[in-house]
């Protein structure tokens, strides 16, 4: 965590202010220095729109499950491939789905999907994707429409049109991957690490653009305040 996050986690437990300036310098005292992100590579906005590209950017989202997106990211360990599938919603930032495989096969992505499969809203929910074989092949594509999904992909080569999911593996790995604190020593325990994280990220990771609340705690709070208004 940076000082700010850091402030607002002790606020949450011990229910008491905090001055930021007084944690940072307790944490550089310490050594407990956040990890740092590396710069990522800013790309330019192309006047090509694939045509299937629904959201074209616009990643504001009014109420949870109005608009998803999904990714699959590899990971190497032990001269062995992982590779994770997640869905994450533009709302409340939880990541709803997470499979993780050997191979980054139809079956992965069939096996992520099913998890948000009736979660759809009656709009319509957007699902957002890469160009990847698995999101353009028939079967999933039938899928998503027999299940009230709205199909959006990415242009290609422009991993900034999903940016949300890119955003959530960067961070993953900044967290953990390429954290010197932690020692993963082989793709079983790279398995269950990231497993954990996700699980963390969910309940226990406060983020500003949330309030300082986890994702899980903003998803609740939402549905508390729609039960209340009807």
């Amino acid at each position: 965590m940076g000082s700010e996050r850091m402030t607002h986690e002790y606020e949450r437990i011990y229910n008491k202010k905090y001055n930021h300036k007084r944690i940072a310098r307790l944490m550089k005292k310490y050594g407990l220095t956040s990890v740092v992100r590396p710069k990522q590579r800013r790309y330019g906005i192309s006047k090509t729109v694939f045509s299937r590209n629904k959201l074209n950017r616009n990643f504001e989202a009014s109420s949870p499950y109005d608009k998803l997106a999904t990714d699959i990211s590899e990971f190497k360990k032990s001269g062995k491939k992982v590779y994770v599938s997640i869905i994450k919603d533009f709302y409340t930032k939880v990541i709803e789905a997470v499979e993780v495989s050997y191979s980054p096969s139809m079956k992965l992505v069939i096996d992520t999907i099913n998890q948000v499969k009736n979660k759809a809203i009656e709009e319509g929910t957007f699902f957002h994707s890469d160009q990847g074989f698995q999101y353009t092949h028939p079967i999933v594509q039938k899928i998503l429409k027999d299940n009230n999904f709205l199909q959006s992909m990415s242009r290609k080569g422009k991993p900034i049109d999903n940016s949300p999911t890119e955003s959530f593996f960067s961070t993953l790995k900044t967290e953990l991957i390429y954290n010197k604190k932690i020692q993963i020593e082989n793709d079983k325990k790279l398995i269950q690490e990231i497993i954990d994280y996700i699980y963390y990220y969910n309940n226990d990771r406060i983020q500003k653009s949330l309030r300082y609340l986890t994702p899980i705690e903003f998803k609740d709070k939402y549905q508390k305040e729609q039960n209340n208004s009807n």
